[in-house]
């Protein structure tokens, strides 16, 4: 997100107090998933640093221009980070995904998508609520520099950026596209297709993939205000506002609904506040398995917990040659 500093000079030699804008991403949504497809073309799904990011766009991250880049595809929903300082990394997000790869030629989930990530920024939230169609550039001028403290000198830039967007997603051109409703969808699970009985579904938390793979809802249940959902193979609630469906469950020709088996109780134990289950199911007709975790998991701690496996079959390998 671009945030113009510039400072004043009181004619002494000394500079004055710094006048910042607010953000606002520094290129246009069609320039932002065009950069998309720069880093898919090198970075496929892979994280990468923030510098060699810079560089797939021909800046040094160093530069104003490979850090603003970075900020915009950041604001759109184009990308996400983590870590920090010269550890900073960045990869598409699904958003990116669902836009650059959908190569039909007429694709309303495509163009929706784009739609999307145009709202996503909140100063384009803010001026589209306020002006459902954008108004003359000199009404837009004068709120923003009056009202929204924008400094001059960067304010034809953001007009420029925000008109730019508008048209590429089409956004009133859409009958039912209305921003108030778009300022929900900074949360990606508000714009999700209705979960369920029997559909396959994929759980995000902060931003991770929670489930192995995807899983079938086998009941939905509201508790205390709040809709849940609950899988094969697990017994614990799931914030129905973090889930996503991967396929739509499709009903026989008799339209019967598919049947609920109840998961087989299993011995528990008591969990500390950090911790939950996230995984649970038969290993065969004896055995069981119940995976508990404290705090986040995503592929790299998922790509840990395989080679501890691998360890310890190997090890259980070598007892069953000793005992030969």
């Amino acid at each position: 997100m671009a945030e113009q500093d510039t400072q004043s000079n009181d004619g002494k030699g000394k500079r004055g107090a710094v006048h910042r804008s607010p953000a606002y991403p520094s290129i246009d949504l069609k320039s932002a998933i065009e950069r998309a497809r720069q880093f898919y073309g090198a970075e496929k799904r892979a994280a990468a640093n923030v510098k060699v990011a810079a560089e797939h766009w021909g800046y040094s991250y160093a530069s104003s221009g490979g850090k603003q880049a970075i900020a915009a595809l950041l604001a759109f929903g184009l990308m996400e980070d983590e870590g920090s300082g010269d550890q900073r990394k960045v990869k598409l997000t699904d958003l990116a995904l669902r836009i650059i790869l959908d190569e039909r030629q007429d694709s309303k989930e495509r163009d929706e998508a784009i739609k999307r990530a145009a709202l996503l920024p909140k100063i384009h939230q803010e001026i589209l609520t306020k002006w459902p169609t954008l108004p003359s550039d000199a009404n837009l001028r004068h709120y923003l520099v009056l009202d929204r403290k924008f400094n001059e000198n960067v304010v034809s830039d953001f007009i420029r950026e925000i008109r730019n967007t508008v048209s590429f997603a089409k956004l009133q051109e859409s009958d039912s596209m209305s921003p108030t409703d778009e300022r929900k969808q900074e949360t990606p699970a508000d714009t999700k297709t209705k979960v369920e009985i029997g559909d396959l579904i994929q759980w995000e938390s902060n931003g991770v993939l929670q489930l192995a793979t995807p899983t079938r809802v086998r009941q939905i249940q509201e508790h205390d205000g709040e809709s849940w959902i609950f899988i094969e193979g697990n017994q614990t609630g799931i914030p129905m506002n973090e889930v996503s469906v991967i396929e739509k469950w499709v009903p026989a020709s008799h339209s019967k609904a598919p049947p609920i088996l109840p998961l087989v109780e299993m011995p528990t134990i008591g969990l500390d506040k950090q911790e939950r289950e996230w995984l649970r199911g038969p290993l065969s007709k004896e055995t069981n398995y119940r995976l508990i975790i404290a705090g986040d998991i995503g592929p790299k701690e998922i790509g840990k917990l395989i080679k501890l496996l691998e360890a310890q079959k190997s090890v259980l390998s070598d007892e069953d040659d000793d005992l030969a």
